[in-house]
């Protein structure tokens, strides 16, 4: 059995999307967490809110001070580092990993990346039925992933960006007797999937992500999926808007 680590988990891919009644945290805002994980096991010791950044100060280091004190941790006693890597808004995505792989450099951590599709399957393998998560869109894309009823990942691979075309033409898992498919989906989800949804009989339900979550996303990563700092990158749906514009202004 696989001794279980202390592990730090970074959950600001997506601050708009977020779990609702959580006391350290307002919804939708990012988080922190701090658990220990290991041998496909879980346990959660806490939690703590991020508030939202600006130009003059960012709170996901200070968040995480606060988060370990409040447990009589620091980070030397950390063995490993969760980390939503995405798709996700641009400056989240980049503040996470730059953080995350910043911290186990220095410390000597482990690094687990999970993609912000299976973060959100934690939580929607709680209610019953197969679904599909699909998050980060923009106009008619967005990127989708598809699960069984117990949270299980349909590929090794992870999600994709679809158009609404292949979304149409998109194969659930086989659905439960008497269940239908469950769509979950952030906020910006596009109208032409929510109508194709809706023609084909699936639930549409909001997506949550936590760190708690991502704490138990990270417990099904085999060890040997482990990553070094060098190593760790964003998933984007597409290429970032930053990137376009400055391809279009040098050529």
């Amino acid at each position: 059995m696989t001794q279980a680590s202390l592990t730090l988990a970074i959950e600001v891919s997506n601050p708009t999307s977020g779990p609702t009644g959580c006391p350290t945290s307002s919804p939708g805002a990012s988080q922190v967490g701090l658990g220990l994980v290991g041998g496909g096991t879980c346990e959660v010791l806490g939690v703590e809110g991020v508030e939202p950044g600006s130009r003059k100060r960012d709170d996901l280091l200070p968040a995480c001070e606060r988060l370990l004190r409040a447990h009589g941790k620091s980070p030397r006693d950390l063995e490993s580092i969760a980390v939503d890597v995405g798709p996700g808004g641009f400056t989240g995505l980049r503040v996470a990993v730059a953080a995350a792989a910043t911290m186990a450099e220095a410390l000597g951590l482990g690094l687990i990346a999970v993609q912000s599709t299976r973060v959100a399957a934690v939580d929607a393998a709680n209610r019953p039925g197969a679904f599909v998560v699909a998050l980060a869109s923009k106009k008619l894309s967005a990127w989708a992933e598809v699960f069984g009823a117990d949270g299980s990942p349909a590929t090794a691979e992870g999600g994709q960006a679809l158009t609404v075309e292949e979304f149409e033409a998109l194969e659930p898992m086989q659905a439960e007797a008497g269940r239908p498919i469950r769509l979950i989906a952030d906020r910006f989800l596009p109208t032409e999937w929510e109508a194709s949804a809706k023609r084909r009989g699936w639930l549409i339900e909001p997506m949550r992500l936590s760190a708690a979550s991502l704490l138990r996303a990270a417990a099904k990563v085999p060890a040997s999926k482990a990553l070094s700092p060098e190593a760790l990158r964003p998933v984007y749906a597409r290429e970032p808007e930053a990137v376009t514009l400055w391809r279009a202004r040098h050529g």
